[in-house]
């Protein structure tokens, strides 16, 4: 898992010029006919900034360990150069956590990531995507009541990927049961949907970075 992360890397020149070019410095130095002159460039750095959301209770319980190990391996990635993680149940609403168990005083407003983060961060959504229809379609869809949102569940899937540049969606479940949701299909078709493995992980990972 952790090799197919260290491929979200989008190699950037930024910060002071430290770092010395060496090609670049012997093309100035023969100019200068053998005179030393040292060209210093700004370092190499990975400029991908991830937003991580994951399922958490209800049927992703089985899929905690995987789940676990791919959160704890994007923490330890410390190439990335800006790492958020949120929870949600089933579907995003009005509010995102940045605790598992989800309590009021981990609430985050949904429309502050848009206004914090731009269209340069990338997305990795974690989830089964099974839920009943009206958690997904309808206002007021979600099973837990006091979290009730009157904008329906798939409206902020379609705010997600349209707001950022590259997301995807990684389903800890097996493949072959993906077509038996109805809501699965349609989370499918907003975003690309990979399995929760090695090479699921590398097939995202790859979506997310481009060519």
């Amino acid at each position: 898992l952790r090799m197919a992360l260290r491929r979200l890397r989008q190699l950037t020149r930024r910060g002071a010029q430290s770092e010395l070019a060496l090609d670049e410095t012997i093309d100035e130095t023969c100019k200068n006919a053998g005179e030393i002159e040292l060209v210093f460039r700004a370092p190499r750095k990975n400029d991908i900034r991830l937003l991580l959301l994951m399922d958490v209770g209800g049927t992703m319980d089985p899929f905690f360990e995987p789940v676990s190990q791919l959160l704890t391996a994007l923490h330890e990635e410390r190439g990335l150069r800006e790492f958020q993680a949120y929870y949600f149940h089933n579907c995003v609403y009005d509010e995102v956590y940045n605790g598992a168990r989800m309590t009021r005083d981990q609430a985050v407003p949904t429309a502050d990531l848009f206004r914090r983060l731009d269209d340069r961060w990338k997305v990795m959504i974690v989830g089964d995507a099974g839920m009943p229809p009206a958690e997904l379609f309808e206002p007021n869809g979600s099973i837990d009541p006091w979290r009730g949102s009157a904008t329906p569940g798939i409206e902020w899937l379609q705010r997600i990927e349209t707001h950022f540049d590259r997301s995807v969606w990684i389903n800890p479940e097996e493949s072959r049961f993906w077509d038996n949701y109805h809501t699965t299909r349609t989370v499918r078709k907003i975003f690309p949907m990979y399995h929760l493995s090695i090479d699921g992980m590398g097939e995202a990972v790859q979506s997310l970075v481009g060519s």
